[in-house]
């Protein structure tokens, strides 16, 4: 529990951890009968997972944390109150991403990235198009955003929900969070997400759908288009 208060989203990765033991606690009344009880943890799946992720928590970034010391001098996570049009700290990264069936974008500075989902990813729920966008924008461009601070604007609302709470009742998005919660913690990021609505996410919605073409080195007209 103590790891838990120092570690962001760290109190999301013991519930799994604690069911099993909740479940039998009531009848561990002695001390014969703790002494003798053991947990068969390669039953609980979801249970390993999580220590895992612990275990990759406890060791990464050479077992430093990075704290965000808020306005009162205490650790408060990072969190970001204002809405679209309010200005942004200059040292806040905005990340724009969506997602739809047919592909998925996203847009920070001067980068634009698009891509199609292959046939076998397509048969996901939109929730799971949303936060692996957000899952493969760090794994492509984590190294970027090492030490900083991201607003990252999102369209889907269940999405931004889970990243923020670290956990969903969807295994797949559990696991998807968690993937996100380990990168942003192996390089330091400091990761908030809003949601947007789509009538603002103008640019990687278009990305995502195929109309808007990704910037490259030179510039290109969208062959979809054009055909």
């Amino acid at each position: 529990m103590w790891a838990a208060m120092g570690i962001e989203l760290g109190r999301s990765q013991l519930s799994f951890l604690r069911r099993p033991l909740d479940a039998v606690a009531p009848g561990l009344h002695s001390k014969i009968h703790r002494a003798s009880f053991l947990i068969p943890v390669f039953e609980f799946q979801e249970m390993i997972k999580e220590l895992k992720w612990w275990r990759m928590a406890l060791v990464s970034g050479n077992g430093t944390v990075l704290w965000h010391v808020g306005p009162t001098g205490l650790y408060q996570r990072w969190q970001w109150k204002g809405t679209f049009s309010d200005d942004v700290p200059a040292d806040v990264i905005q990340i724009f991403t969506d997602a739809c069936p047919y592909g998925y974008g996203w847009a920070w500075a001067q980068e634009r990235q698009a891509f199609t989902w292959t046939a076998e990813e397509r048969r996901h729920h939109i929730n799971i198009f949303e936060a692996q966008t957000v899952l493969r924008l760090l794994e492509a461009d984590s190294p970027a955003f090492a030490r900083c601070r991201i607003l990252l604007w999102c369209g889907n609302l269940v999405t931004v929900n889970a990243i923020r709470k670290g956990s969903s009742s969807s295994p797949i998005m559990r696991d998807i969070v968690r993937s996100i919660s380990a990168i942003c913690m192996q390089h330091h990021i400091l990761l908030w997400p809003v949601h947007i609505a789509g009538k603002l996410n103008v640019t990687v919605d278009g990305l995502s759908r195929g109309i808007v073409s990704a910037r490259s080195d030179g510039w290109s007209l969208n062959t979809a288009i054009m055909n």
